[in-house]
């Protein structure tokens, strides 16, 4: 699941870096595994070019369990549709099958009840559907780090795709806040900012926000998680 998931990344990030082109609708079924455990996306349909200028406001694209929270709460007029929003989609993808397949230590009305709640719920609002609410909030606690599947590998991947994704949607430092940061973080020696950044609130959010300015932090980590596979189950078929 992930190389199949990690090859389709892939397939998103040039498309959208080399000739400008958004996917717009990541879900499961347009992840085809192909043989030797490797994944394919398809479905271009309604693939776009990265101009706002170019095109009107429109409704929203995309596979409700795996929209961005971001997109489910728009109404009117409808947010635009960034990169961010594919890249948060494709982890929605990853843990709506590792909920839905993988064996875990959740009971089924547990996972049942987690999935109906954080992937399928909508209200109205102005006469149109609206969520993502939920998604936010599982996002932001990392609550996918609850779910015990007996695969630390996955596990891991998952936690640290949404700390960086949760950025999106937490409170920015203020103006002082990072001013106050850089003239602390200039008194600092190297080694000692190393240390430091890794507890500091305002470093860890310009460094989250930093690393999903584009795919490539986020593509290396899931070639990080598939490096050694020895450290996954030996009867996994979801890696």
């Amino acid at each position: 699941m992930v190389a199949a998931v990690r090859d389709a990344f892939r397939a998103m990030k040039a498309a959208y870096e080399e000739i400008g082109i958004m996917q717009r609708r990541i879900c499961c079924r347009n992840i085809v595994v192909i043989p030797r455990e490797r994944g394919m996306l398809v479905d271009w349909d309604c693939a776009r070019d990265d101009n706002p200028g170019m095109h009107r406001a429109e409704e929203r694209q995309g596979t409700w369990q795996f929209m961005s929270a971001r997109q489910l709460a728009a109404t009117d007029p409808p947010v635009t549709h960034t990169l961010q929003d594919d890249m948060e989609s494709f982890l929605h993808v990853l843990n709506w099958v590792s909920l839905r397949f993988l064996p875990s230590e959740g009971s089924p009305r547990r996972l049942k009840h987690i999935l109906d709640v954080v992937f399928e719920t909508r209200y109205a609002r102005a006469g149109k559907a609206v969520g993502g609410n939920f998604k936010e909030m599982f996002l932001v606690a990392q609550g996918i780090h609850y779910f015990d599947f007996g695969n630390p590998p996955l596990t891991s991947l998952l936690t640290d795709l949404a700390g960086l994704l949760a950025v999106r949607y937490q409170i920015a430092p203020s103006a002082q806040d990072i001013q106050e940061y850089n003239e602390e973080r200039a008194t600092l020696t190297p080694e000692m900012v190393a240390k430091w950044e890794k507890f500091n609130i305002t470093g860890i959010y310009l460094q989250k926000r930093n690393r999903l300015r584009d795919a490539t932090w986020m593509l290396d980590r899931l070639d990080e998680a598939l490096v050694d596979l020895l450290e996954w189950p030996t009867d996994d078929k979801h890696r």
